[in-house]
């Protein structure tokens, strides 16, 4: 038995939230890699007490693709 077809809004429903699962992950892997360099550059900047991340980046459900 073939399942249903999808209407027009679920279709999109379950688009968005994948898309929004997509961007999360992304978002997640970015925050993590930034993390990574601070910590890698630091060292260098010994002067430099604080780093500041802020944006989208910080924000779930903000991060554009």
């Amino acid at each position: 038995m073939e399942p249903l077809p999808l209407s027009p809004r679920e279709y999109h429903q379950r688009r968005g939230e994948e898309r929004l699962r997509e961007r999360e992950a992304l978002r997640s892997e970015v925050l993590e890699a930034v993390r990574a360099a601070i910590l890698r550059l630091a060292p260098r900047f010994p002067a430099v007490q604080t780093v500041h991340l802020f944006g989208s980046l910080l924000q779930p459900g903000r991060f554009p693709p």
